[in-house]
């Protein structure tokens, strides 16, 4: 399925072929400015970035004596590349004050690898190229790497998670050494990300499924308190409220503003997410938002009824 940029967002795919946009607008906005670990911030300038546009995976540059190679019938990655990641990783103590040089070997690392792996076109064959020549050559860069993020937060497993590029998502976690408690500048870790999506087929969803059993499915964003559970019931997503409930998400965790989410799906009149809730974990229905509302008094002001008579009739069963 094709996907379109909407707003800088980069594309989240919906099961009937539309684009998703995210939550509020904004999970993740495209752009590359700058590379980062948590705790690390390195600045790439605009600036160079600008005059050494990324290309589209496996596309040399031309007349650029990196660009990338091959041995024998053995694809491999730019020479400049390697040459970059050999310079940083002799520095890794210094990353927190990089001199000039390193900070070109960034833009080059970030330049190649965002371009590799980051992209909606990205292809795991190429990325399994430069996870296999980093390890080869600088096992102990392969964690900043995998966690080196855009200006916006954005890892390449933020991005490839949101192309639902789900063979690169497994490559990323199967290296072992992702922080998949990285929130991008919105406050989203890539496992909310992942909530928004609806796979295509059996292969995706087994993905998304190792990326919540590797995560803490719990986590809430920095931004608005909210976890992966709250952002699948706001957006309707049925088959990632099932999937992160049998991860063991808990459905009474609240957001900043208090909200749980059965509470979204009573707000929304999501009368079979409700059922999945009620049923599937413990839903506390006594609990109240800063406004001071349950779930039930939610959905009779939002005139849903058939949600409301199914809290009812779970609180009447409960009281017996």
């Amino acid at each position: 399925m094709a996907a379109v940029q909407v707003d800088g967002v980069p594309e989240m795919r919906r099961m009937e072929g539309m684009t998703q946009t995210s939550p509020d607008g904004q999970i993740i906005s495209g752009g590359a400015g700058s590379g980062r670990t948590d705790g690390n911030v390195v600045s790439v300038e605009a600036e160079k970035m600008s005059k050494t546009k990324a290309q589209p995976p496996g596309e040399q540059m031309e007349g650029n004596s990196g660009s990338e190679t091959t041995t024998g019938a053995r694809e491999t990655v730019s020479a400049d590349f390697l040459a970059a990641c050999h310079l940083l990783n002799d520095h890794m103590d210094n990353m927190d004050n990089p001199n000039d040089d390193m900070r070109k070997a960034l833009v080059v690392l970030f330049q190649h690898w965002f371009s590799a792996a980051a992209e909606e076109t990205s292809v795991a064959s190429r990325v399994a190229v430069y996870l296999r020549e980093v390890k080869k050559a600088t096992p102990s860069l392969l964690a900043f790497l995998i966690n080196l993020a855009d200006d916006n937060g954005n890892t390449a497993l933020h991005y490839s998670v949101s192309h639902c590029n789900y063979s690169i998502v497994s490559q990323i976690l199967d290296t072992g050494v992702s922080d998949l408690s990285l929130q991008n500048n919105a406050g989203y870790t890539a496992v909310m990300l992942a909530s928004l999506t609806a796979p295509d087929g059996p292969g995706g969803m087994e993905v998304v499924r190792k990326l919540m059993e590797q995560s803490n499915i719990n986590i809430r964003s920095s931004q608005t308190g909210q976890t992966a559970l709250h952002l699948a019931v706001r957006h309707g997503r049925v088959v990632m409220v099932r999937l992160l409930l049998s991860c063991a998400a808990d459905a009474n965790l609240q957001d900043s503003q208090g909200t749980t989410a059965l509470m979204f799906a009573s707000e929304r009149g999501h009368t079979h997410i409700a059922r999945l809730l009620l049923e599937r974990s413990l839903c506390d229905l006594t609990l109240t938002d800063k406004r001071g509302q349950t779930a039930l008094s939610i959905a009779m002001q939002g005139s849903h009824t058939d949600t409301a008579a199914l809290l009812q009739a779970h609180a009447k069963a409960r009281a017996l």
